[in-house]
């Protein structure tokens, strides 16, 4: 199955198959999916509609503020909304930040359930800092550093 668009509506259409069951009539959407597929459709030449059609898609790439790179957003615009084909599921958005929930056409008794947040941050720029970084004086890392019972600091005290 694949997703489908409507150009004339500006709705896309997921069906439940695309979607990742977690248990029972929980599913997730993974935004950079979601994002693959809709490009996929406006390059598309099924319908030859797509490459005329309004542009539906804008990606916001990672930015950097005050030195905390954030995640990237993925934005529906152009008054384009998008459904699922099936009834009476939740749904939670994962991956990058986005504005799927305010662009989802309700009903069916699907809930739809987002992932934001402002300090959403690409976790491969952490993971992959320098910790020097974190031992700066006066800084929170410093200070936790100072705090914790190290095995060092356990048995020296004994």
């Amino acid at each position: 199955m694949a997703y489908s668009v409507n150009w004339t509506t500006k709705v896309f259409t997921i069906p439940l198959g695309d979607l990742t069951l977690v248990s029972g009539s929980n599913y997730t959407l993974d935004t950079s999916d979601f994002w693959i597929e809709v490009r996929r459709l406006e390059a598309s030449n099924a319908t030859g509609d797509g490459l005329y059609a309004e542009q539906a898609l804008e990606f916001i790439n990672t930015q950097t503020l005050s030195g905390i790179p954030y995640s990237a957003i993925v934005k529906l615009i152009n008054g384009y909304t998008w459904d699922i084909n099936a009834t009476n599921i939740n749904v939670s958005l994962i991956g990058k930040n986005s504005n799927l929930l305010d662009t989802y056409i309700p009903g069916n008794g699907i809930s739809v359930l987002a992932n934001n947040s402002a300090g959403k941050t690409d976790d491969e720029n952490i993971w992959d800092a320098n910790l020097v970084d974190h031992e700066t004086a006066g800084s929170f890392g410093e200070y936790v550093g100072k705090q914790l019972l190290t095995f060092k600091k356990f048995f020296s005290e004994k």
